[in-house]
């Protein structure tokens, strides 16, 4: 509970600005602490671009960013473009959405947040937050290539696979516009497998796979996992190992258990390091059984 003659917190300011050069600016602004505001789950949970506010008196300024048209969703014949302020429901009910890879990303956005929560997160604030270790959505998007796309200047773009991203980036006065993910040609499969406490819990531990089988033998496949580390991974290791391998062979057995290699596993008060590496290696062999269904 708050001290009783605890100073309430103050803000710097809160500003909507309606184009992306008035975003940028405020951004850059040297004289403003300011932080993006999307949804509004960091924020309200105390952390926002890996800053801590709840221990702050003063909070940084505010950027509402629901006013520049980020909130997008356009199908073309070989990508799908999301706009960052797409809300979790959004992804969730559309049809573009549920028409590429299987429905993946609209089942991993439902599975992401309760409904009261999906109508107000977003894709960008999934994706780019401190939850998104745990994120069903980002753990999709990471198995299915998805790029970033960064507005350093207002004219200029810069597109980051997701993976990169994940892998040490950050973002500080650029912003977040627009998420890219490429179709893929007819025929491969997706799945998503996770463990929690309870079946509408955050996940201790999930799998996402994006894959092709022909004539019982892996043609294609992409895994991500989250929970397995302090941001979603792809799994090369495993993807390279089972290239051509005959689904439920020893060579397929021996590659299944490279999962866990290379990991720092969480070891926390929801699971222990042991038990997510011997949990993950199950995750992947149901994400490839479901990718490449036995007769």
């Amino acid at each position: 509970m708050p001290k009783r003659n605890a100073k309430p917190q103050t803000s710097e300011g809160y500003y909507r600005p309606t184009t992306l050069a008035e975003a940028l600016e405020l951004l850059r602004r040297p004289d403003l602490a300011a932080i993006p505001l999307a949804g509004g789950g960091e924020a309200i949970t105390g952390r926002v671009r890996g800053r801590a506010l709840a221990s702050q008196p003063q909070v940084p300024a505010v950027i509402d960013l629901s006013a520049l048209g980020l909130d997008f969703i356009e199908l073309s014949e070989d990508e799908l473009r999301l706009g960052p302020m797409v809300t979790l429901q959004a992804l969730v009910e559309s049809s573009e959405v549920q028409g590429v890879a299987g429905g993946l990303m609209s089942r991993a956005a439902g599975l992401t947040a309760p409904r009261q929560v999906r109508n107000q997160a977003t894709l960008g604030g999934t994706l780019l937050g401190e939850s998104a270790a745990h994120a069903d959505l980002a753990c999709a998007l990471l198995a299915l290539n998805a790029d970033l796309v960064i507005a350093p200047e207002v004219e200029q773009r810069e597109a980051v696979p997701l993976e990169t991203f994940y892998t040490g980036g950050h973002l500080e006065r650029e912003l977040l516009v627009e998420v890219v993910i490429a179709c893929p040609p007819p025929g491969p499969r997706s799945a998503l497998h996770r463990i929690g406490r309870t079946p509408a819990d955050q996940p201790l531990l999930e799998v996402a796979g994006v894959g092709r089988c022909q004539d019982g033998r892996i043609e294609m496949i992409h895994l991500a996992a989250s929970g397995a580390g302090p941001r979603p991974v792809r799994l090369r290791g495993v993807e390279q190992a089972l290239q051509g391998v005959p689904v439920n062979s020893e060579a397929f057995e021996a590659a299944v258990r490279l999962a866990p290699e290379g990991l720092t596993l969480p070891d926390d008060f929801r699971a222990s390091a042991e038990y997510r590496a011997a949990m993950l290696p199950v995750l992947v062999t149901r994400v490839l059984h479901d990718l490449c269904p036995q007769d």
